[in-house]
């Protein structure tokens, strides 16, 4: 059966009667899916977890996973991180020195895709003993 999706925009139920010799037999009753389609949404299947980066210093984090190229951002504390590289499999992004500037536990990173929750990461900022002090 193909039906244009405006002609059922209003509809949510699709029942399907069968008649057989003996009268009505076999009727189905059948969800009619949304006409919008819902990107999947992304899985990380391998990574550090939590990632984890020493204080005033900067790296990479690469994550592997399922459905990744959905990812359109990531956010760190309202602040956008920068993709270095992405496919469907796996995601490389770059923990700026900016946002290491205090140590930390279980912060989180969020990787933000369109319609879906967002995926997140757990970041930590292991203290540095050979960090620069500041001056009083």
């Amino acid at each position: 059966m193909d039906i244009a999706a405006a002609q059922i925009k209003d509809y949510k139920k699709l029942v399907l009667v069968h008649r057989g010799d003996n009268g009505i037999d076999k009727t189905r009753v059948g969800t009619i899916p949304d006409a919008k389609y819902k990107p999947p949404a992304p899985k990380i299947t391998k990574g550090p977890e939590p990632a984890s980066v020493q204080q005033y210093s900067s790296r990479t984090i690469e994550l592997d996973g399922t459905d990744l190229d959905q990812i359109k951002k990531v956010l760190f504390d309202k602040t956008e991180l920068k993709i270095v590289n992405q496919d469907a499999e796996s995601l490389i992004i770059s923990i700026p020195r900016s946002m290491t500037q205090k140590p930390a536990s279980h912060d989180q990173i969020q990787l933000i895709s369109d319609q879906n929750d967002p995926v997140l990461i757990n970041l930590d900022v292991t203290a540095n003993p050979a960090a620069p002090k500041k001056e009083r």
